[in-house]
């Protein structure tokens, strides 16, 4: 099911992420406060668009720099041609192109491509999560102490402050904490083992960023939490459902506590 939707779109991810990504930015410019649109961003998500209009033309279009207002709706895709984009432009190698297929109220697939490592994660939906080919099966016998946790951060001044203190308060459970500067890397890292933990606070988080990597990391055997709680959006990925139990108490304990200043 989906074959011909999963092949097509894996050519021309694989396509994008050799041809177009790898060539770095030429020109950018700001899409408001620090934040960023490159060339390579337009040309990688022109190219995956134009593929599916020629294949699928019926088919929905949500992606962050031309359709980021489309809703999600049956046969839909969602893209985000370059999710790291302030890694990117300064020559870092944790960023990545994302597609996601919803059908049938489900992700049926996500490619999670990070052309600078030439890593390629893939999920099909009830078939398992792959790093160039090979099953993701991380250890999930790990307790909390033993788990590297990823979080991502923005410039709003609550979210940054929530961010910092529930690191601060988990400092002393995890065995450390680690910012990657892309959800897309950082989520499919998770599902490759490289993660016990993965935490994002935001006030709304985009489709485009979160599907990909929740897929990958909820085929490889991870449990995978996104909720709204007094005015915030969050996402808790980890090994066991003890650890995301601990880790979202302290979200929305740090929430709480925020919010009575």
């Amino acid at each position: 099911m989906f074959e011909k939707e999963f092949n097509v779109l894996r050519k021309a991810v694989l396509y994008v992420g050799k041809h177009i990504f790898v060539k770095g930015a030429s020109t950018r410019k700001s899409k408001g406060n620090f934040d960023y649109v490159t060339d390579k961003d337009i040309a990688c998500e022109k190219y995956l668009i134009d593929t599916i209009k020629k294949y699928f033309p019926d088919d929905n279009i949500v992606s962050e720099e031309s359709n980021s207002k489309n809703n999600l709706k049956n046969r839909s895709w969602i893209i985000d041609p370059i999710d790291g984009t302030l890694n990117y432009m300064n020559g870092l190698k944790d960023c990545c192109v994302q597609l996601v297929f919803f059908a049938d109220g489900q992700t049926q697939f996500s490619f999670v491509y990070v052309p600078f490592e030439n890593d390629f994660y893939y999920a099909i939906n009830g078939k398992g999560a792959y790093l160039n080919g090979k099953r993701l099966e991380p250890d999930k016998t790990k307790s909390i102490r033993e788990c590297m946790m990823a979080v991502c951060v923005t410039k709003n001044d609550n979210v940054l402050q929530l961010t910092h203190n529930l690191l601060y308060a988990l400092r002393n459970q995890i065995l450390t904490e680690r910012i990657l500067g892309s959800y897309g890397c950082a989520t499919a890292m998770a599902g490759a083992g490289n993660f016990g933990i993965f935490a994002d606070i935001s006030m709304y988080i985009n489709l485009w960023d979160c599907m990909p990597g929740e897929l990958i990391c909820k085929e490889a055997g991870l449990v995978v939490i996104r909720d709204k709680y007094n005015g915030y959006e969050f996402s808790v990925i980890s090994i066991s459902e003890e650890i995301n139990n601990i880790v979202m108490s302290e979200i929305k304990n740090q929430i709480d506590l925020l919010n009575k200043k």
